[in-house]
């Protein structure tokens, strides 16, 4: 069918470059209790837990898309965009002996290659397109509180491996001439990242750095699949620690613009 369309219409064939900007909003969100991420509230003999659902591939996307259109109607883009994503909280309160603040964070650059149909119009040009996310990243980890009257600082962070996921989209553009044009797109993202490295990057009390204390083994991990752990025979302290892989959520619904360039 490519090659049909391509050989129908050769004369048709553009290149061109779109620059875009948008805000994402979180999609599929998970909870992240078994890392300890959620709402606690101790009052006397009453808890009260609030689960706290994230996706980490909301928040703020910049990126630049390079695509070749073989006809009117058929084409194939790569995006290459960057992820600030935005910060999630949580919070454990136990009255007014401890309170811990919880934050998780991601950035992330991500390659999608796609699939375009329009509708070949030459003003007002709806489009869909379809791919797939190849993404690269880290998150950080972060809680910081006070217990028994002392003030505590943690923070992780994880990275290595890569993140595959869908790219499904919709829009539209509008021509301002032969070689500018404005578009917007609802643009939705199903994607997972299990990061492959974690070290920790800050530990304190009472504002006394506490990371020269550490070993390797306490600072850094290795997030592997399947690991066998011996009690008598843990591991050497000057190497990383094993644990299992941890997948987090990036599914996202968001809304990009932008400005195309044809060539």
């Amino acid at each position: 069918m490519l090659v049909a369309a391509i050989a129908s219409d050769v004369f048709a064939q553009t290149t061109y470059c779109n620059i875009n900007v948008g805000y994402a909003l979180p999609m599929n969100a998970q909870s992240l209790d078994h890392l300890g991420f959620s709402n606690t509230s101790v009052n006397n003999s009453a808890i009260t837990y609030t689960e706290e659902k994230v996706s980490l591939g909301s928040g703020l996307n910049v990126g630049v898309s390079f695509g070749h259109m073989f006809t009117p109607y058929l084409g194939t883009e790569l995006n290459v965009g960057y992820l600030f994503g935005s910060q999630s909280k949580a919070a454990d309160n136990f009255d007014d002996y401890a309170h811990t603040d919880y934050t998780i964070s991601s950035n992330m650059i991500r390659f999608t290659p796609s699939i375009i149909f329009t509708a070949g119009l030459s003003k007002i040009n709806p489009y869909a397109k379809v791919g797939v996310v190849i993404g690269a990243g880290s998150l950080l980890y972060r809680s910081v509180g006070y217990d028994d009257g002392g003030s505590f600082a943690n923070e992780l962070k994880c990275y290595g491996g890569v993140a595959i996921g869908m790219n499904a989209s919709v829009g539209v553009t509008y021509s301002l001439g032969d070689k500018l044009s404005l578009f917007g797109e609802l643009n939705m993202i199903s994607q997972s990242y299990a990061p492959t490295k974690g070290e920790l990057t800050e530990v304190s009390e009472d504002g006394v750095d506490q990371l020269p204390n550490y070993t390797t083994r306490d600072r850094e991990v290795e997030f592997v699949d399947n690991y066998r752990y011996d009690y008598q025979n843990p591991g050497p302290d000057t190497e990383p620690r094993k644990e299992a892989k941890v997948y987090f959520p990036y599914g996202s619904i968001g809304l990009n613009v932008g400005l195309r360039i044809s060539f």
